[in-house]
């Protein structure tokens, strides 16, 4: 009489559940582990491509910064930060003494962002602190003179290339009833804040390294 094989089916069936149950708690976890590290190390792998390309970003602005940093310079040099406007009178009445005309009126008025191009102007009394609107501003200022008119014209090129940034917006020559002409010249004077220098730390900067240094110390 034949044996029963309905043993050895049992036997293969219990071996193959075996291994299936090896697999999925020894392999799966196995291969699902290696699958994430290998996702993790793609993403390291452009985020460190990512930070190449911001390092060469700013290698080549530092490469910059100079050139800034002098730029910065001349401006904060040739643009007052307050309206001075007793400085700016004197270099206007020495510009008509040294061109041979009478400085006959000088109206300054209060300084306005430069960037509002509707803003009216009013007579100044106090200097505006800058920094608590805007960048930029421009104070109106009209001229009166009187004198020869090639006079009168050597007299307005030297206000306008005076040390303090100058525009003229309106020039008005008229004959006089004596000899010579009536100059009215009407323009801006500019001042601003002055441009932190791009090579120097900033404040929170400067405050986070003492903040740090204390608390090594501590």
């Amino acid at each position: 009489m034949k044996a029963s094989k309905l043993p050895y089916i049992l036997t293969t069936i219990g071996i193959i559940l075996a291994a299936l149950l090896v697999y999925s708690f020894v392999y799966t976890p196995r291969i699902n582990a290696a699958k994430a590290l290998d996702l993790e190390r793609q993403t390291v792998a452009e985020e460190d491509a990512a930070l190449e390309r911001r390092a060469d970003l700013v290698a080549a602005k530092l490469k910059d910064l100079p050139a800034l940093g002098e730029r910065v310079a001349e401006f904060n040099q040739a643009v007052p930060t307050a309206p001075e406007q007793r400085e700016l009178l004197a270099a206007v009445l020495e510009a008509g003494a040294s061109s041979g005309v009478q400085v006959t009126g000088i109206n300054p008025a209060a300084p306005t962002p430069a960037e509002d191009p509707g803003a009216t102007a009013a007579p100044a009394t106090e200097p505006v602190d800058p920094a608590k609107a805007g960048p930029l501003y421009q104070a109106g200022l009209t001229i009166n003179a009187t004198g020869d008119p090639q006079n009168l014209l050597v007299f307005m090129q030297k206000v306008e290339s005076l040390k303090r940034p100058f525009t003229a917006t309106e020039v008005s020559i008229a004959k006089a009833d004596k000899e010579g002409s009536n100059l009215t010249l009407t323009g801006n004077s500019f001042m601003a804040s002055p441009l932190p220098d791009p090579q120097a730390p900033s404040e929170a900067a400067a405050g986070d390294a003492e903040a740090g240094s204390e608390g090594n110390k501590g």
